[in-house]
């Protein structure tokens, strides 16, 4: 009996060092913590939260934040966000770049409605040149928006990286 007891109080210990622990190892982590809950709703490093709306646009919110922040991606919104924790000045332009997007995507699609529907010749030309400076600005914009989300990759990566060295080097000290 007493021995089970011992055992029991041990395993409880255990238990609850465990928790601590995870509990620490969260609370020093949610730096680099992203995470997607079963709705679809994406919380990153404990302070932001994206969610998809009915018109398949991402918003972002903080509780600092009066207003949300909208994205055409979730590639975009979570760029936006690692740059933004991060207190970079790129994240302004991510958000710019996103918009500039949307707005050439919806010429985009008028422009091909109203090629499809021209009448004449000269309408067609018009509606054909116009369409293919939509996609040129849509290609530039695109390229800029890839370096920005390159450099948001890159940032979060050194995080990892001096997160991984530092717990090596821990371990090092640990072993002396």
């Amino acid at each position: 009996m007493k021995g089970e007891r011992k055992r029991m109080n041990r395993e409880t210990a255990q238990k609850k060092l465990g928790e601590i622990l995870k509990k620490e190892m969260i609370k020093e982590l949610q730096h680099l913590y992203i995470k997607q809950d079963s709705y679809g709703t994406y919380t990153l490093f404990n302070a932001y939260v994206i969610k998809q709306d009915n018109n398949n646009y991402f918003q972002v919110t903080n509780k600092h934040w009066e207003h949300t922040k909208t994205f055409s991606s979730i590639r975009n919104a979570v760029s936006f966000t690692v740059l933004h924790k991060h207190n970079t000045t790129t994240a302004k332009a991510v958000e710019m770049l996103d918009g500039k997007l949307s707005s050439v995507n919806v010429e985009l699609k008028m422009h091909k409605i109203l090629l499809d529907g021209a009448k004449d010749l000269d309408t067609y030309f018009i509606y054909q040149t116009k369409l293919g400076n939509d996609q040129d600005k849509k290609k530039i914009i695109l390229k800029e928006l890839q370096l920005h989300i390159n450099s948001s990759k890159r940032f979060q990566d050194s995080l990892f990286d001096q997160k991984l060295q530092k717990d090596k080097d821990m371990k090092f000290r640990k072993r002396r």
